[in-house]
């Protein structure tokens, strides 16, 4: 049962992650470039803002499932970490 809240609650915090996505990727498309709301280059540009996270986050699922079946879960935990941690440190140099 653990297991199904723990699960349940990293869910509702992607769903949470997907709609203030949602909510920020036009003001941030009209501050980042010449970007007017309605044409479609913006239209475009805002739907691959929120199709490409989505996509590459079922890609990375699916080979973390795929790794975690050849070298173990543990290995692939702490691996998934070290690298979270590091785009985090890295993105902290970001301007």
């Amino acid at each position: 049962m653990l297991i199904f809240i723990t699960a349940g609650i990293g869910f509702a915090f992607d769903m949470y992650e997907i709609v203030v996505q949602a909510t920020l990727v036009g003001p941030m498309l009209e501050d980042l470039g010449p970007f007017q709301k309605g044409t479609p280059v913006f239209n475009f540009w805002r739907g691959m803002f929120l199709f490409i996270p989505t996509v590459l986050g079922g890609l990375a699922a699916l080979a973390g499932g795929y790794l975690t079946d050849r070298i173990g879960r543990q290995r692939v935990l702490v691996w998934s970490i070290v690298l979270y941690a590091t785009a985090a440190l890295m993105s902290g140099f970001a301007t």
